[in-house]
């Protein structure tokens, strides 16, 4: 049975959803790696707000995908 409560918890952002599927439609595959790349560059950067967006975008490419990096 589903875990209804989690579900209702989340709440995702309509900007990171609609980032992560233009990615997934663009990028395939490589979607997530994208993301990835860009949380590392950004990190390095000290810029963490923007690392912590693209986080978010690379957790929401894997729960549209259901596959876990």
């Amino acid at each position: 049975m589903m875990n209804l409560d989690r579900l209702r918890h989340r709440r995702v952002r309509p900007d990171i959803e609609r980032t992560a599927q233009v990615l997934l439609d663009r990028l395939g595959n490589g979607a997530f790696d994208h993301a990835a790349r860009q949380v590392a560059i950004l990190h390095l950067a000290d810029r963490e707000s923007s690392a912590d967006e693209w986080r978010r975008i690379a957790q929401e490419i894997e729960r549209l995908t259901g596959a876990s990096h």
